[in-house]
């Protein structure tokens, strides 16, 4: 488990880095990026990795794949291109990191294969062939605003796995979305995964940074993951898109309240009591 941290660690100075274009001579525009997560060739990734049997049979059947990728995108201005894309995936087998190589032809990604650590507290590696190629369902902007709105049917009523579905099209469909990436996050909220939860809502907030929507979201995924100091920031960016909103107000009090910062706390929960928020006005009396 030490070997695994290490190489976590090397991956937050990866991802540290600035996106880069390079346009050469050949007609190359080669991208080495920091979140793959918005490209269609992590869409295909990720399905590949979902579906193929092979790759479940060595992760375990209840596998998740970790919001974290990296790796690089290599895209020809002709339509064809490669892409290696590393994957962190965890599951009761315990964490792996699953490398999948793609190539592209006529502006379509297909996989070539994947490989990975079998255990990452040894040496052992899987080597997987991609066989019949994974349908891949082109961009569409309009089904994936059709999805959402399916997914939002679902998630109003309670029903949170056919709207993850809903929404895990509408990401398919149109990564640069922000509304399915709301969607998707506010769900797993629900269902209890804060981290996968923030994840996403980071994506929605990066797409559309004045959504206060997306920024509440994003708050109350990072209070409820105990990430008081992040949680702060995020309502600091929705009181600038919504000012003097008394729900922002009493979760900025919860916020400063558990990083110690009391003189905020008790102006925000004052304030957001005022305004009508019943959980601020508990907080205020607290504070005082």
């Amino acid at each position: 488990m030490a070997k695994f941290g290490r190489i976590l660690g090397g991956l937050a100075v990866v991802g540290g880095g600035a996106c880069l274009v390079l346009l050469g001579g050949l007609g190359w525009a080669t991208m080495r990026v920091v979140n793959l997560r918005n490209t269609a060739a992590y869409s295909v990734s990720v399905e590949f990795l979902k579906k193929n049997p092979a790759v479940r049979k060595e992760v375990g059947d209840d596998a998740v794949i970790n919001p974290l990728v990296w790796g690089e995108v290599d895209s020809r201005l002709d339509g064809s291109g490669s892409a290696t894309l590393t994957h962190l995936i965890t599951s009761s087998k315990g964490p792996r990191l699953v490398t999948v190589e793609l190539q592209k032809q006529a502006d379509v990604w297909a996989p070539v294969g994947a490989s990975g650590l079998g255990d990452v507290s040894t040496t052992a590696v899987f080597t997987v062939d991609a066989g019949p190629p994974v349908a891949q369902e082109a961009h569409d902007p309009a089904k994936s605003i059709e999805a959402v709105a399916r997914g939002d049917e679902a998630y109003a009523s309670n029903d949170f796995v056919a709207a993850l579905a809903e929404y895990d099209k509408a990401v398919d469909l149109d990564p640069n979305n922000p509304a399915a990436w709301l969607g998707r996050g506010k769900a797993y909220g629900r269902r209890g995964d804060t981290d996968r939860a923030g994840s996403d809502l980071e994506q929605a907030v990066e797409l559309a940074p004045s959504n206060a929507d997306a920024w509440e979201a994003l708050a109350w995924a990072r209070l409820h993951s105990g990430q008081d100091a992040q949680a702060l920031d995020a309502l600091n960016h929705l009181l600038a898109v919504r000012p003097g909103d008394a729900r922002a107000l009493g979760m900025r009090a919860d916020a400063n309240s558990k990083l110690g910062h009391l003189p905020e706390a008790r102006a925000d929960a004052d304030a957001a009591c005022k305004a009508g928020d019943s959980f601020a006005c508990n907080l205020q009396q607290q504070l005082h």
